[in-house]
């Protein structure tokens, strides 16, 4: 006589990540996501729904994360990505979303920056230094992911 199996029910949906942005301002960005890709200090973290736990410290730079098949985009400054259990925190001192960059603002900005540093005349390793930087990578990152907008007909 066949042995009798209990039938498990299969997973009706894939699992997603719930994902939050807090700057010193709030909340900036909560969705639930299939995936995200932020720009950690050392390289950019891709996180899928079983990812592992982790911390890491980021850059500004482009955050990156699919709906299905779509990407979205914004951009994020300095600070820390939090990767749990179908959750992934971003903590940062900067937001914006990609729709709404000024772009005359941001290279503005990555002008003003780019002057800072190259009047700067203090200690390369100081904390001034390490903000006109920042700065710096701030505007860019601002200007790069502009540059991806969708062109809408």
């Amino acid at each position: 006589m066949p042995e009798h199996h209990e039938s498990r029910p299969l997973p009706t949906a894939i699992p997603l990540l719930h994902l939050e942005v807090v700057t010193p301002a709030g909340l900036a960005l909560k969705d639930d996501v299939d995936e995200v890709v932020a720009p950690a200090a050392y390289g950019e973290a891709g996180v899928l729904p079983s990812h592992l736990p982790m911390l890491a410290s980021l850059r500004p730079g482009s955050l990156r994360y699919r709906h299905g098949a779509d990407w979205l985009e914004a951009i994020v400054g300095s600070g820390f990505v939090e990767i749990g259990a179908g959750k992934v925190l971003v903590l940062c001192d900067r937001y914006d979303d990609q729709e709404h960059v000024d772009v005359d603002l941001a290279k503005a900005d990555l002008e003003a920056a780019d002057k800072a540093l190259l009047a700067f005349d203090g200690d390369p390793t100081s904390p001034a230094h390490d903000e006109l930087e920042r700065d710096r990578a701030w505007a860019t990152a601002r200007l790069d992911v502009a540059s991806r907008r969708k062109l809408r007909i």
